[in-house]
């Protein structure tokens, strides 16, 4: 079992929607989590990209100086930079790390966010297109000398860097999405794949295909990354002593969201054209009932945010036997998150860690 933390790079609060505890992503503060995160026995950190997000790739080489052992998930869009510029940036970080860094490919699901971006007009598919494009350049950077490709997205002449990784054979790659194409794209050059976490049954088929066919294209020949394909997921969480006060925090935490607050981030959600979106909508109820989906996994945290609203939600041992049903169905790395992110850390490090220690890798 593989626990990576969170790096709230576009700020952090105690109670979601309340702006008197709200902290800024200062350099400070994200180091504070990073700190607290490495403490708690944390194997990594998931540093996002978006619009609201400080760049993924300064934020990690900044906490990689302020932590020993850490490891650094830096969640980049292929194409936003040429690939072999993005060959050498991950190079560059994964040696000055000593091996600390891990990428995770993020297509982007929401077009007007990647408009404001400068990324106009690539619909879905071209997205998918690009991005296998985009890693095929990069994985021939980094084990190729002077060669060329001439693609639909891509033009390289004389390629090669001459900067290389010190990760074996290259920094691992993560790749997430719940389309049909993100599955094959997965599949094909990613060592693991991500899905937003959801109950087990929605997630149990899913991680079977996307191994069976990794193993098809390992046996063809046509699977670029080095070993079979491992599968992770997504999830909040709210870790306290006892089941009772884990569901009171958690319901704390979204109290301040208003109404009209809720309706329009639904609007938001109902116009991307993410299919992990679009599962995550189905999962969405008006009742606060309704937002427990088994006793643990709880959905309240979808009035407040978009993307992976699940949370785990109990005491160390509740939240530790559902991981275990997870990784029973093939799904061992686990992405957590919380408010605040350095408060949470260290719950999740004194009330979950002790209960999965056994099962970290």
């Amino acid at each position: 079992m593989h626990l990576f933390w969170f790096v709230p790079s576009f700020g952090d609060e105690s109670r979601l929607g309340d702006p008197s505890t709200k902290v800024e992503p200062t350099l400070d503060h994200l180091t504070a989590v990073a700190v607290a995160a490495e403490e708690a026995g944390f194997e990594g950190m998931l540093v996002p990209t978006g619009e609201g997000c400080h760049d993924a790739w300064m934020v990690a080489a900044s906490l990689a100086q302020r932590t020993s052992s850490i490891r650094f998930l830096v969640a980049f869009r292929p194409g936003f930079v040429l690939p072999p510029v993005a060959a050498r940036m991950a190079a560059s970080l994964d040696g000055f790390t000593g091996g600390r860094l891990l990428l995770n490919v993020v297509t982007g699901g929401h077009p007007h966010e990647l408009a404001k971006d400068g990324d106009v007009g690539t619909d879905h598919g071209a997205r998918y297109r690009r991005t296998e494009e985009f890693l095929d350049v990069v994985l021939r950077s980094w084990h190729e000398k002077g060669w060329s490709h001439d693609g639909e997205f891509f033009q390289v002449e004389g390629g090669g860097i001459a900067q290389q990784p010190v990760s074996t054979p290259h920094p691992r790659i993560y790749l997430g999405g719940a389309s049909d194409r993100a599955m094959e794209a997965a599949a094909r050059y990613a060592d693991v794949y991500l899905m937003w976490g959801e109950p087990v049954e929605r997630m149990a088929d899913r991680a079977a295909a996307a191994k069976a066919r990794a193993e098809e294209l390992a046996a063809r020949g046509e699977r670029r990354a080095p070993g079979p394909l491992e599968v992770g997921t997504r999830f909040q969480i709210v870790c306290r002593e006892t089941d009772e006060q884990a569901r009171s925090d958690a319901e704390d935490i979204v109290g301040s969201i208003s109404d009209e607050y809720r309706r329009r981030l639904r609007d938001h959600a109902d116009r991307t054209d993410s299919v992990g979106q679009a599962r995550q909508n189905e999962l969405r109820s008006d009742d606060a009932d309704g937002e427990w989906l088994t006793d643990v996994l709880w959905n309240g945290f979808a009035r407040a945010r978009l993307g992976a609203s699940v949370a785990l939600v109990g005491s160390g041992a509740s939240i530790g036997r559902t991981l275990r049903t997870y990784q029973d169905i093939g799904i061992d790395t686990f992405i957590l998150s919380g408010y605040r992110h350095d408060e949470e850390a260290r719950r999740v490090g004194s009330y979950l860690v002790p209960f999965v220690s056994s099962f970290l890798g």
